[in-house]
């Protein structure tokens, strides 16, 4: 009866030691997963998500690439746009200067132009002015620059001491010295500081369609386009998880009026959002509707 107690505990023994190595291996993965869904990934490894950038026209680079995170949705595809600004010539296209509200494809074809995207989101109350700062020159789209949102695009120097066509974080970077430096600025919602840390968003999240600008290190940048809905949020998470290290991300615009449009002799891409943000509301889009301000650009001969 002894030999038998002993036994046992010997056997419990062996089944307590085998759980608890089994619960280790379990922990194991799981913080691995949980290592691996951060928003802070390790950009050394370049390769784990492969880059297969195409050329399609000098000074524009194309990448379509399953975004980090999951959509039940479509897809997950991104399409991102490369661009050496050195090339391009940069035009602000308002309606409150302009006086019309057009459809990409309008100025696309009526100016000649290679690429156009969003230059921000507007104000619902007029359906003009942009809904932050924005200047063009003299033209005054919007004067009043708020002081939480702090992603700057930037272009049309006024000399040579800065990047022909910049993005800025007002946290890291002095407004005057903006302000007095580009004729063209537009202000928008930050999703990636100056420094590539993630800027997530406490409020107005919701799943849709969208349109990021962002740049790297040096000086290229991108245009991010998703057809599939993502939040604000996963959308950060999957630009901080692109083979690039991007900086300065600005979000520009959000559903069916997201647009991006590239138009070279040997490439086209017309992309624009698809309407709702869940199962019961998301509906396929392919109109262009007419839109207030966007940027154009034009390849330099």
């Amino acid at each position: 009866m002894l030999l038998y107690r002993a036994g046992m505990k010997t056997i419990k023994h062996i089944n307590y030691q085998f759980k608890s190595l089994v619960l280790i291996v379990i922990s194991s993965f799981l913080c691995y997963d949980c290592w691996a869904n951060t928003s802070n990934p390790d950009f050394s490894k370049k390769d784990s998500i492969p880059q297969r950038w195409v050329q399609i026209s000098r000074g524009i680079d194309l990448l379509e690439i399953k975004a980090y995170t999951n959509s039940y949705l479509d897809d997950g595809k991104l399409t991102i746009i490369r661009i050496k600004p050195e090339h391009f010539d940069f035009q602000l296209i308002s309606s409150t200067e302009t006086k019309r509200t057009k459809p990409g494809q309008y100025w696309v074809e009526s100016m000649g132009l290679n690429m156009l995207f969003n230059a921000g989101m507007y104000n619902l109350t007029d359906g003009r002015s942009h809904r932050y700062y924005m200047r063009n020159f003299r033209h005054q789209n919007n004067s009043n620059l708020s002081v939480t949102e702090n992603g700057i695009i930037a272009f049309n120097p006024k000399n040579e001491t800065v990047p022909k066509f910049g993005l800025y974080d007002l946290t890291q970077s002095d407004w005057k010295m903006i302000d007095t430096s580009y004729n063209t600025i537009i202000q928008g919602l930050r999703m990636i500081d100056g420094k590539g840390n993630p800027v997530f968003w406490k409020d107005r999240l919701q799943s849709c369609s969208m349109i990021i600008i962002a740049q790297d290190r040096d000086s290229n940048v991108y245009i991010i386009f998703s057809k599939t809905p993502f939040t604000q949020n996963e959308m950060i998470v999957n630009l901080t998880n692109l083979p690039m290290r991007l900086i300065n991300a600005v979000y520009l615009e959000g559903g069916s009026r997201s647009n991006l449009i590239v138009s070279t002799p040997n490439h086209k891409i017309q992309q624009v959002g698809n309407f709702g943000s869940d199962k019961n509301s998301y509906k396929k889009n392919s109109i262009f509707y007419p839109f207030p301000n966007f940027i154009g650009l034009t390849l330099i001969p």
